[in-house]
């Protein structure tokens, strides 16, 4: 084997390396020509592109288009003949809303959230008091956590929790008679009994249930105004529905349902019953075309939001079709309220997003 070098040979070895480098150094070499210069020497489809940042996944796409309601089952909604008619008309209406429930589209929260809003603001003017939408988005939004909502707020929490736990575990007596306080009245007795009643008739067919369970409310509840919240979960659970979807309480509001008695006559009985089912096919049709235009408008929102570059904007679009309103303030994980802003601000130059309110301070924003 060949003898290693001495370490003074390999010492001079190294001097001798770095004065040669010294030397290579000093040599004076052309000024490289500017990046410009350059650039304009490769070719347009071989220079490298420019990747802008990717914001948060979104929600996914969406699927295809709600197919709008049949002209003549519209026209057949508004008069039935008999309550054959009626129960066939209504059983078509709600089975097209069946079918749009079952799709599980990613607005279905948006969607149950403004169908409950609807349906507070109705049952809170057949009470007599005078809060809208908009006073009803400002009793949740503009209230600090523990502080009353008032009356009004306390019934569109009570339509909001209806769409976002089961409808079996709102059926509760306990649930029921929470949900029957924040309606203004409370009777656990009542509630026992009317729980009682709606658990007899549970092998009945959905549209039965639905019917029977609305007149079981008026006769052993207090609470008249609960009827439609009632008949709606009984809908959902006898549908097999994840959550509820609230539908007539525009009609019951606009009269013509009064209180059933155990020994009505049976035409009075049988109108009424006429009635509600017409209430439900119109229900499910104008449920059908909300269903429509919130989908349109979230096609929409979701087509602009690539263009967001706020790293939590996923998360924003995901709530803003989840919920009816948003403000600056509301708790999203990884972005501040004036983050929150900027996006609702970007959004609405999209022309995606709307300001509900009209304000300029305490604004409050939905699809």
């Amino acid at each position: 084997m060949p003898r290693a070098a001495p370490l003074d040979a390999l010492a001079v070895a190294g001097a001798d390396c770095c004065a040669h480098r010294g030397a290579i150094a000093s040599l004076s070499l052309p000024e490289a020509p500017p990046w410009s210069i350059l650039a304009s020497m490769i070719p347009e489809d071989q220079k490298p592109s420019r990747r802008r940042r990717k914001p948060k996944p979104l929600p996914g796409p969406l699927e295809h288009p709600v197919a709008p309601v049949p002209a003549w089952l519209r026209d057949a909604s508004r008069s039935p003949a008999s309550l054959e008619e009626a129960s066939f008309i209504a059983g078509t209406a709600l089975g097209a809303l069946d079918h749009l429930v079952r799709r599980r589209q990613i607005w279905a929260g948006l969607w149950r959230q403004r169908l409950a809003l609807a349906s507070a603001a109705t049952t809170v003017r057949r009470i007599g008091r005078l809060e809208d939408e908009e006073a009803l988005r400002d009793a949740i939004h503009l209230t600090r956590n523990g502080d009353s909502v008032g009356p009004a707020g306390e019934m569109l929490l009570a339509w909001r929790d209806a769409v976002s736990l089961p409808p079996q575990d709102c059926l509760l007596p306990e649930a029921l008679a929470t949900q029957f306080q924040r309606f203004g009245r409370r009777d656990d007795d009542a509630v026992a009994v009317l729980a009682d009643a709606l658990a007899d008739n549970a092998n009945a067919g959905a549209i039965s249930q639905t019917i029977d369970s609305f007149e079981l409310v008026l006769r052993h509840s207090a609470v008249p105004e609960a009827a439609p919240f009632v008949s709606d979960l009984i809908l959902a659970r006898a549908f097999g529905w994840e959550r509820a979807v609230p539908l007539i309480a525009p009609d019951v509001a606009r009269g013509g349902f009064t209180r059933a008695i155990s020994e009505e006559p049976a035409p009075i009985r049988e109108e009424r019953r006429i009635k509600l089912l017409s209430a439900y096919a119109c229900a499910a049709i104008r449920a059908i075309d909300l269903s429509i235009d919130l989908g349109r408008k979230s096609e929409r929102l979701l087509e602009a939001a690539p263009e967001l570059r706020a790293k939590a904007s996923g998360a924003v679009v995901e709530k803003l079709l989840s919920e009816d309103s948003l403000t600056a303030s509301t708790p999203i994980v990884g972005i501040t309220r004036w983050g929150m802003h900027r996006i609702f601000e970007r959004l609405i130059a999209f022309g995606v997003l709307r300001e509900l309110t009209g304000r300029s301070t305490f604004r409050i924003y939905g699809v």
